[in-house]
């Protein structure tokens, strides 16, 4: 995905996003044609599948056995994983913690505890009694954000102005359109990129707007920000959002 042409619902593609048993979302190559690939639940949405050279230090030893291996099946469980793949102890927790694993246990928390009792058993052929990963309570989306945004680069599975109380009368970037020449608050993020002339691309999760301010300092990538401005239409039924205060 472009960044520079698509917001972050397009690269988030709407929580379409499918991650696997074997983290299908990060092999190097499309693989949704594959028969045992889980359904779109979202038909109106395209399923975005990352690379995994876009994991933070994943040897390249490991990503070709994990493509290797996943050829010839998905894993069924961690341990199963773990014994085809054999990753790394950090490549693991990193796998497991951008979401890479998905799909093997019941949250990111409980995969990396499941793998600490593997740790401890010397062998991942050893556990197989059910209980690993214990009572387990799931990762916050808090949590899920920060470590997609450590190793991925960038949020995927949750969108940042989601963690963020939205001001009264705050008004969806998807609605501007309607309110125009109005004076508006509205809540986003700053989506990396150039707009290819000035501003920058805000996305609040209902789309995405170029936002330009005059002296207005440009917010760091994936930041979220609250804004009041004009929606100003052009004469081709696009617009900008003409910032007139950072709140």
């Amino acid at each position: 995905m472009d960044t520079d042409e698509k917001g972050f619902s397009r690269i988030q593609e709407e929580s379409g996003t499918q991650r696997d048993a074997e983290g299908r979302r990060f092999s190097q190559k499309e693989i949704r044609e594959n028969p045992s690939d889980p359904p779109n639940p979202c038909t109106s949405v395209s399923v975005l599948y990352m690379g995994l050279s876009q994991v933070r230090e994943l040897t390249g030893n490991t990503v070709q056995r994990i493509v290797a291996e996943r050829e010839r099946g998905a894993s069924v469980d961690l341990s199963d994983f773990l014994l085809r793949v054999e990753p790394q102890p950090k490549e693991l927790n990193h796998l497991i913690r951008c979401g890479g694993l998905d799909g093997l246990g019941a949250s990111r928390a409980g995969l990396l505890q499941e793998a600490e009792d593997l740790r401890r058993s010397g062998h991942a052929g050893q556990m197989g009694f059910g209980f690993l990963g214990g009572d387990v309570a799931a990762e916050s989306a808090a949590e899920q954000l920060a470590w997609e945004t450590e190793l991925l680069g960038q949020p995927v599975s949750v969108h940042p102005a989601e963690l963020v109380a939205r001001p009264p009368g705050c008004v969806a970037l998807a609605d501007l359109p309607s309110q125009s020449g109005k004076l508006v608050t509205v809540i986003g993020v700053r989506l990396p990129g150039w707009t290819g002339g000035k501003g920058f691309f805000l996305d609040d999760g209902t789309g995405y707007v170029v936002a330009h301010g005059e002296g207005m300092a440009v917010p760091k990538p994936w930041e979220v920000v609250t804004l009041r401005g004009r929606w100003q239409m052009d004469a081709w039924g696009g617009g900008v959002l003409g910032v007139e205060a950072s709140l």
